[in-house]
């Protein structure tokens, strides 16, 4: 048996072995908590037992050595496992825990290295060796790439800074904390990071911040990701590029908490992936990730991971040198042999030192097996008929003028370039207008697509939402759809989002040109219509800042029925200002539902809200299921026997489906013919190649094809876009109470709210007459909701500040209050 073999063994029993053998391992374990530690005493267990292979002391060294010649997917997948039991037993904790105090900057020099504590960076940026006129980079490397080990990375990358001159160099020393067990080494990387933002601070005195790049390596991607957030957080400031060479996967994969490098720790963010999904994250990550010879494991000349994983900063190395620029020149594109067959037409950007700032997308490449890494590739040229014939119908758009082009628009080939290459476009819904919008746009030429849904596919989303199969169900649809789209359309790349909208800030949504809502929730497009109007900027005389708008085009189906709307916020009227063509929702009454029921939703949903919890037909844990046909079945059954005992009539098993899953027709067709129609106008807004639908146009095929375009007015009270607040009449302050109130703003169909909190100024200070969504507030204010208006002590003219769901600002109401018949007489 080899002893690559023996710790293999090792890593899988630490976590499948329900009971491990403890053994004294010196000063390094002291206690069993850590799945690590457990590991390493097992290993080391063996190591005492047979002498001959290798040494307690030698283990931590041959365990990182080991991984050559085993599959490296068997080991990333083992490491994942010991972190996610680790995290989740919360025993994360090790000796190796980070003290600022033992580590260093290492600042290198032709002559001498200097060596400085990190708690002391001041006396490193006032040395006479380190010239604040320079611009400097900061190197982290990271497991088994560190300033202890016997490897070429720090030297060649230093060397062509060197050559390059006018830089300072500067190396953090962490080999401590990342020279041990894996596991304990990414543990380490957020307080590690931490420690560098902290020397940042003091850097920051005495060279401006735009003459910073940090650089990271493995696990050292990851400190200089951790540093650009703690930086951002104590400074309120950002630095302006971070680069990841090869980011370590085990531990920062998918679902686990340990927080990597991502977009938004710097201005600019580059990652190079070169041992992508094994040592290496596969996903891109940054705002440029480049892909060497493609989304691949094995590097040109590579045999094991470790080779492979090192490329990345090889790559690197190369480009840092005089002239070695732009040897390494990569496309943007949606996969390697797409751009090998032509399939992609941007223009090329160096890889590395020379990396625009501009850059975003994913971008590949073909390197040689050996420095110097460049290769001329083969690619079928951009002249050939299959692309011309693909843009031809957009250059004839966009490349001359006509009659209806739009007063700014000005032809150009360059406008073409930016539709392919530059407009960043966010869909949010992947159903069936979803699924209809990002095919028309990824054809239309939109290669930089996000897409958001929280929505999970079923069975019967296939009839219409045809980018999901049969094998997709349970799945997220943001994550099927683009999956789909980026394997069928060459070039184009669609990032998901299985989440939210809510989960994300202004933050986000300030990246992208143009926002597409295919929804079918009212709130939701009441939420992303409040974000967009919360992100506009205003000029000195109170107007609309026209570069902080960002258009909303907004289509919905009902049907056979449809609509597209265009919104630009803050100048046309948005979503708020005509609430009222949105029917409120359908709510019954509990107690008509309960005691005098008259139509038959009111007999299906007294079974869904009473009868199911309290008869539990399917085992008490088991949440009712619209999908399900035995749960459907046991609901209609209920539901017939209620409505025969009142006499009422028409309750079908296709109603019982419609109303608990509250279903709103499709027609796939009725789909096609909006998402046709909000694609047109994203592309018109992107290109201004023509006037944009001003503003709201409506489509109807129940009897032939009726289509009607108008102007949405904007409100001058709206709730949204408006700073004047909504009035509300008051006819009877005595006898209306803060409930009556709360009701008419979730029935009124121009408030159309669902769980609004109010809050006043009363005598001088803030006072929360409600709020029902936090559980402590809610029981210390619920008094107030029969108490009257009169008897809260609210005026006529009184202004309430209501917060609610459907929106993430605050929405402010004013008190009217009406002279009753009997003051008039």
């Amino acid at each position: 048996m080899s002893k690559r073999t023996i710790v293999l063994i090792v890593l899988v029993a630490c976590f499948t072995s329900p009971r491990v053998h403890t053994f004294d391992f010196g000063g390094l374990v002291k206690t069993t908590g850590d799945v690590a530690k457990v590991a390493a005493k097992t290993a080391k267990g063996v190591a005492e037992n047979i002498p001959q292979l290798f040494s307690p002391e030698q283990l931590l060294e041959f365990s990182k050595q080991s991984i050559i010649g085993l599959p490296a997917e068997a080991i990333a997948a083992t490491i994942n496992q010991i972190c996610s039991v680790a995290l989740l037993s919360n025993a994360t904790a090790s000796e190796n825990s980070v003290n600022i105090t033992d580590m260093n900057y290492i600042l290198m020099t032709e002559d001498n290295n200097v060596t400085i504590p990190l708690l002391e960076s001041d006396d490193l940026w006032k040395n006479e060796l380190f010239n604040k006129s320079y611009d400097t980079v900061i190197l982290v490397t990271g497991w088994t790439s560190n300033v202890n080990e016997p490897n070429r990375a720090i030297d060649t990358i230093y060397n062509g800074y060197k050559a390059r001159g006018g830089f300072n160099f500067v190396v953090i020393d962490t080999a401590e904390y990342v020279d041990t067990l894996y596991t304990w080494s990414a543990f380490n990387t957020n307080d590690l990071g931490q420690g560098l933002a902290d020397g940042l601070k003091g850097l920051i005195k005495y060279v401006p911040l735009e003459k910073i790049h940090l650089i990271g390596h493995s696990l050292g991607a990851h400190i200089v990701g951790a540093a650009g957030r703690h930086f951002q957080y104590v400074t309120n400031k950002t630095i302006p590029r971070i680069t990841g060479l090869d980011p370590a996967n085990p531990c920062f994969n998918e679902g686990e908490s340990l927080s990597g490098i991502q977009r938004g720790d710097a201005d600019f963010v580059d990652i190079i992936h070169t041992n992508a999904k094994v040592l290496g994250k596969r996903d891109p990550i940054g705002d440029a990730d480049f892909y060497p010879n493609g989304v691949v494991s094995v590097q040109p000349g590579c045999f094991d991971p470790s080779c492979s994983h090192k490329r990345a900063w090889e790559l690197y190395a190369e480009t840092v040198y005089p002239e070695k620029e732009k040897s390494l020149l990569a496309t943007k594109c949606n996969s390697l042999i797409s751009l090998t067959t032509g399939g992609c037409i941007s223009n090329p950007i160096p890889l590395g030192f020379a990396c625009p700032k501009t850059a975003k997308g994913n971008f590949f490449l073909k390197t040689s097996d050996k420095s110097p890494f460049y290769e001329k590739m083969e690619v079928a040229s951009q002249n050939n008929d299959h692309l011309i014939k693909r843009w031809n119908h957009l250059r004839k758009i966009l490349e001359r003028s006509g009659p209806f082009c739009h007063p700014n628009f000005a032809a150009s080939s360059e406008t073409l370039e930016f539709l392919l290459n530059t407009c960043k476009i966010l869909v949010i819904g992947a159903g069936g207008l979803g699924c209809e919008l990002l095919k028309d746009l990824a054809l239309m030429g939109f290669r930089d697509i996000h897409v958001i849904d929280m929505d999970t596919i079923e069975l019967s989303n296939l009839n219409r939402q045809f980018l999901f199969r049969r094998t997709d169900i349970g799945k997220s649809k943001a994550q099927c759809a683009a999956a789909f789209i980026n394997g069928r359309v060459p070039g184009c790349v669609v990032t998901p989002h299985f989440c939210k909208i809510q989960d994300f800030d202004s933050t986000f949504y300030r990246q992208f040109h143009i926002i597409v809502c295919g929804l079918d929730s009212i709130v939701a497009r009441r939420w992303i219509n409040g974000m967009l109007i919360s992100m506009l900027e205003h000029e000195e005389d109170g107007s609309v800042d026209e570069t902080s708008i960002i258009p909303l085009i907004d289509g919905g189906t009902e049907g056979f029925k449809g609509n597209a709307r265009v919104i630009l916020p803050g100048m046309t009227a948005c979503i708020d200002c005509t609430l009222d063509l949105f029917p409120p929702q359908v709510n019954y009454p509990l107690c008509t539902i309960a005691n005098t029921p008259r139509l038959p939703e009111h007999c299906i949903e007294y079974v869904k809200i009473i009868q199911w919890p309290k008869e539990t037909p399917f085992g008490v844990d088991v949440a009712l299921d619209g999908d399900d046909p035995q749960h459907v079945t046991w609901v209609y059954e209920k539901a017939q026997e209620r409505a025969n005992s009142f006499n009422i009539t028409g309750l079908s098993y296709r109603l019982v489906q419609g109303v608990l899953k509250n279903i709103i027709p499709a027609v796939a067709s009725t789909n096609a013919v909006i998402a046709a129609a909000c694609a047109t106008e994203v592309f018109k807004i992107a290109s201004s190649c023509c006037e944009p639908l001003n503003n709201y146009m409506v489509f109807n095929d129940v009897d032939g094809i009726y289509t009607y375009t108008y102007e949405a007015e904007k409100r001058s009270d709206c709730l949204a876009c408006s700073q004047i607040p909504r009035p509300v009449d008051v006819v009877d302050p005595n006898g209306m109470t803060l409930q009556d109130l709360i009701q008419h703003l979730c029935d009124n169909p121009e408030f159309q709210m669902k769980s609004p909190g109010l809050t006043a100024v009363l005598e001088g200070k803030n006072k929360t007459l409600y709020m029902g969504t936090v559980k402590s507030i809610e029981e210390a204010t619920k008094g107030n909701l029969t108490l009257s208006l009169n008897d809260l002590g609210l005026k006529d003219g009184q202004e309430i500040m209501v917060a609610d769901i459907t929106t993430p600002n605050t929405i402010l109401i004013k008190l009217k209050f009406q002279p009753n018949e009997v003051e008039m007489s």
